[in-house]
């Protein structure tokens, strides 16, 4: 299909536009909003949409503001068919088709618009031209062309697979609905499953028929075990009930035996308790006796040591008197060390401030004369204008004056005057004489004017470029006056003079300013005077104060050996205050410790003598109370008699033991439990039996044979349905899949043209290495330039949409031959460098000459390089 010639009238913001396409390339330019995606969306609504549409994209294209119908008019030439095709919509609506070849027709209205359609279906691969066209502000990628029938049967032509072109789409649309029937088309799961899930339940209900039916079995098998069991259980009865009176006979008569052991073990135990306490009693006196003993025996050790110990305390006593005598010389002696010492301390710490003051004044007087230099300095520098790179750019100024002046003169004209006699004439107004012979020679870049009085004037006017040289010439000379005049200065030689002394005078402010700011080190002036006067009041209150003894030392070094001889005194007195407060602290603790043991053992042996005459009075009065005979006396009576009633005891153990009680125990609680066990299992078998009477009375009445019966006729039809349905899905899927796998086949094959001639309009505008690889769907995959391989997806947006555009031209130039669609490009490259767009146009250019290609575009110039481009101007 090729577009020959589009007519708008009242489209959107478009009063009227008509437009003839070129077979090759047509290049449409215009700003944005002139209408340009207009365009493809008229051709677009033309071929698809009724003049009685009332969509929203219809009434939008209606004018703003005006009640006008808004018409489109194409001539179209697809196939063997050149028509002319036109809608009006909104306002008027008509539709009208004038078929020019092959044969002439005319038609109107809903007629026209199906004719139409009929035409273009026969004659437009519509899917291929949706997927070659390039769309405004939408992403350009690798175009989806796997839909394009049209596509598919040209680069089938182009791989030589076919010699006559078949349309197997018909086959593969029955086969892919029979498929669909079956299973899913994406997912390709099966669409019989209910089919199953029906068999399935078939299935499941069968199995329920069939487990009722064996619940009867076991029911009836069941009922006859438990009659069984009745019957068994009734037969013991009469035995089970007989063992349990007999062993409940033997245990009446272990009770009673049971029962006097019990009764002698509790006057067992009353008798030890008696033993107990006479034994108790015997040893509380025992130990009684024992501890007057012990304490009358370390009361008088006790004493014994009191006295040594007391005699030792005085000799300590004494010792400590001596040693605080001692200490307190040494403290005194000390104490006047001390005093000499810091004596020494305050005159070396005077002499120190009195260096200290001496030297600060010094450097005081040196500050003074540094800052009458720095005044000066400064000064100095107050009085010279000319400031740092001043002097350069008078220097600049000069060098560009002397250029401006030699070009000047280069350039100037040379006016020369020859007297061949005495000679009065006036140059620019001023009179000068010439004696015979005399010669004027003179260069001028202005005007000048010459005059003979009485016999001509002369006017000299040089050329444009000399009088530009000569303003050139007097800027710059303004320049450097006013550069001078600023500076304080005459001339170049008067500014290196003032720059010098300026320097001069700045390094001497700088020199002084940090020979001061080391002499305060780092304070202010104010700060130094200040510290001096705090020296001069601090040495003259010392010397005022300073008792006349010991004679001060008349210098620092004097006052510093004196401070040290005063400090190892000071030591020396320090280390005797502490030897002599070691000793004496040291037998102060001594006398303290001794002097306390002392008073302790004074107080333990009083109280030791105390509770020695409690201990006495208790042993007395105990035995007033009960003598030590009749303690023991009793505590051998009730050991006797706990014997007797021990073996009295053991021989009732005895005789029950031999009867087995546990045995005996055991034996009972099982008859009983057996005999309550045997009466529970009757009463559960005869409930069981009563409750499988009645379930197989019911059974007998509800049909479960029957139920059986009909599910199992259920499930043999529904096993026979869907096996069917599995043999033909299976056959259906097995048709889909060989019929994919050779369509798959073939596509494979047609990659090949497709891929050849994307590659050969790539090489125009990526160069000689240029490789790319499809898949089977004839999409882009990866790039090869220069040996590097890079998927697609991985590509720059400039490079992505060039790809985009040559695989839509390549896809073009393939169907073609065959009449192809026209391939529109709208506002694309806009991401690509100049070069690009260079060898771009030249691969548009060479797609055009056999394929119709729409470029439209809002920046000029961006296909100035499609060269048979023809431009059509908004």
């Amino acid at each position: 299909m090729k577009l020959i010639r589009l007519t708008l009238d009242d489209w959107r913001g478009i009063d009227h536009r008509e437009i003839e396409f070129s077979d090759s390339v047509t290049l449409i330019e215009g700003p944005n909003e002139v209408g340009k995606s207009t365009i493809v969306e008229a051709v677009h609504v033309l071929f698809k949409e009724l003049d009685s549409s009332a969509k929203q994209l219809i009434k939008a294209i209606q004018p703003v503001g005006r009640d006008v119908g808004s018409r489109v008019e194409a001539e179209v030439i697809t196939g063997d068919f050149h028509f002319v095709y036109e809608k009006t919509y909104n306002k008027s609506k008509q539709t009208s088709l004038r078929i020019l070849k092959p044969n002439p027709e005319q038609l109107t209205g809903r007629e026209a618009h199906e004719r139409a359609a009929q035409i273009l279906d026969e004659t437009i691969d519509m899917a291929l031209w949706n997927a070659l066209l390039v769309e405004q502000g939408k992403e350009i990628a690798g175009a989806n062309l796997a839909d394009s029938s049209g596509l598919a049967r040209a680069l089938d032509a182009a791989a030589g697979t076919t010699s006559d072109t078949v349309d197997d789409s018909a086959l593969y649309g029955a086969v892919q609905a029979e498929y669909e029937q079956y299973f899913t088309l994406k997912t390709g799961k099966p669409r019989f499953s209910e089919q199953e899930d029906q068999l399935e339940r078939f299935r499941a209900e069968m199995e329920s028929a069939r487990a009722s039916l064996l619940e009867v079995e076991a029911d009836s098998q069941a009922l006859e075990r438990a009659t069984n069991e009745c019957r068994r259980i009734e037969r013991v009865l009469p035995e089970l009930r007989s063992k349990v009176g007999e062993y409940e006979a033997v245990w009446k008569s272990i009770e009673g035996l049971n029962e006097k052991v019990e009764a002698k073990a509790a006057e067992l135990d009353a008798a030890n308790e008696l033993h107990d306490a006479a034994q108790s009693a015997l040893e509380q006196r025992r130990a009684l006796v024992s501890k007057v003993d012990k304490q009358e025996t370390t009361y008088n050790e006790q004493r014994e040591l009191l006295l040594p110990q007391k005699e030792n305390l005085a000799a300590v006593q004494s010792k400590l008197r001596g040693a605080e005598q001692r200490l307190k010389e040494a403290k005194e002696h000390q104490r006047q060390a001390r005093a000499a010492a810091e004596t020494a301390n305050a005159d070396e710490k005077h002499l120190s401030n009195l260096e200290s003051l001496q030297a600060l004044q010094k450097r005081l007087v040196q500050v003074a004369e540094l800052n009458e230099a720095l005044s000066a300095a400064r000064q100095t520098l107050a009085e010279i204008r000319l400031k740092a790179g001043d002097l350069e750019e008078i220097r600049s100024s000069e060098r560009a004056l002397q250029v401006a002046l030699a070009r000047r003169d280069a350039s100037a004209s040379t006016i020369e005057v020859s007297a061949e006699q005495a000679l009065r004439y006036e140059v620019d107004g001023e009179t000068l004489e010439l004696p015979e012979g005399g010669v004027d020679r003179r260069t001028t870049a202005a005007v000048l004017n010459l005059r003979l009085p009485g016999i001509a004037g002369i006017r000299v006017t040089p050329s444009n470029s000399a009088a530009e040289l000569e303003s050139e010439l007097e800027a710059c000379r303004a320049t450097l006056d006013g550069l001078l005049i600023r500076c304080g200065v005459a001339d170049l030689a008067e500014a290196i003079t003032a720059d010098a002394k300026r320097v001069a005078a700045e390094q001497e402010v700088h020199d002084a300013s940090g020979k001061i700011e080391e002499l305060l080190d780092g304070e202010s002036l104010a700060n130094r005077q200040a510290e001096a006067e705090d020296l001069q009041r601090t040495v003259d209150r010392y010397v005022a104060e300073r008792p006349e003894e010991p004679v001060m030392p008349a210098t620092l070094k004097q006052a510093v050996d004196a401070s040290a001889d005063a400090a190892r005194h000071l030591r020396e007195s320090e280390a005797a205050l502490t030897e002599a407060q070691d000793s004496a602290e040291q037998l102060r603790d001594e006398y303290e410790s001794l002097n306390a043991d002392f008073r302790v053992a004074e107080q333990e042996i009083a109280g030791m003598e105390k509770n020695l005459s409690e201990l006495r009075q208790q042993l007395g009065e105990a035995r007033e109370t009960e003598a030590d005979k009749v303690l023991e006396e009793r505590t051998n009576a009730r050991l006797e008699q706990v014997a007797t009633l021990d073996e009295d005891h053991e021989a009732l153990q005895k005789q029950l033991e031999a009867a087995s009680p546990e045995a005996t125990e055991a034996l009972l609680d099982n008859a009983r439990n057996t005999l309550d066990r045997a009466e529970k299992d009757l009463q559960e078998e005869l409930r069981r039996r009563a409750v499988l009477e009645d379930r197989l009375e019911s059974a007998q009445a509800d049909g479960r044979y029957e139920a059986l019966e009909a599910a199992e006729q259920r499930v043999q039809a529904a096993e026979d349905n869907f096996r069917a349905t599995v043999r033909r899905a299976n056959a259906a899927k097995r048709l889909w899949e060989t019929l994919n796998r050779h369509r798959d086949d073939a596509r494979r094959v047609y990659v090949k043209p497709l891929k050849d001639g994307l590659e050969n309009l790539g090489k125009i505008v990526f160069g000689p290495d240029f490789e790319v690889e499809l898949d089977d769907g004839w999409q882009l995959v990866s790039r090869t330039l220069d040996g590097q391989t890079i998927p697609f997806d991985d590509l720059s947006v400039g490079t992505k949409e060039q790809l985009g555009i040559l695989t839509r031209l390549a896809a073009a130039r393939v169907v073609a031959e065959q009449g192809g669609v026209p391939l529109i490009i709208d506002d694309a490259l806009g991401f690509s460098d100049p070069g690009r767009l260079e060898s771009m146009g030249a691969a548009i250019a060479s797609a055009g000459r056999e394929c119709q290609v729409i470029l439209l575009t809002c920046t000029p110039g961006r296909f100035m390089h499609v060269g048979n481009a023809k431009v059509v101007r908004l």
